[in-house]
């Protein structure tokens, strides 16, 4: 087989391989982010942690910044089919306006209820900014079966005005 030919061959053997480990990652659901599959980008905050009262606002604002609630476009609670099974608060968070920014969030429990807050920043005063409406998904912790949710309990979640039950299983 002449060089060139060879070269071709590695080339387009190598371009297979590349194709079909992207398939099998992205069948597999790894490496896709919601902004790759056409959906919002997910928001950058840090891991949960195992505490269930928690405050994201660590990073502080610049002075010429203030935190606001995020108007909430979809709220549901998600099952990770883990062992325990872990709960999650699924929740699409909109940025209304160019000068939005997805800030923080906080997270409360109280008896069987959770209080979470999203916040944006935006800038204070009146600054022109673009009318380009966005959104991003967030996803925050809300515990696991049998350590900080009870099998057969109803637990409420509240963000930001919107409000979702479910029943530990």
């Amino acid at each position: 087989m002449k060089p060139s030919r060879m070269l071709f061959a590695s080339l387009t053997a190598l371009a297979l391989a590349v194709a079909v480990a992207g398939a099998a990652l992205a069948l597999a659901g790894g490496g896709k982010g919601a902004s790759e599959s056409g959906g919002p980008p997910r928001a950058s905050f840090p891991p949960p942690t195992e505490n269930l009262t928690v405050d994201r606002q660590a990073v502080e604002l610049p002075p010429d910044r203030q935190a606001v609630p995020a108007p909430i476009d979809a709220l549901e609670v998600r099952v990770l089919e883990w062992t325990p099974r872990q709960y999650v608060a699924h929740i699409r968070a909109g940025l209304p306006g160019g000068c939005a920014q997805p800030y923080t969030y906080t997270l409360d429990r109280k008896d069987a209820t959770f209080e979470i807050a999203v916040l944006n920043s935006m800038p204070r005063g009146e600054p022109a900014c673009t009318l380009v409406n966005a959104a991003y998904e967030l996803e925050v912790h809300l515990g696991s079966l049998g350590r900080h949710l009870q099998p057969g309990e109803t637990y409420t979640v509240r963000v930001n005005g919107r409000t979702v039950a479910f029943t530990a299983q």
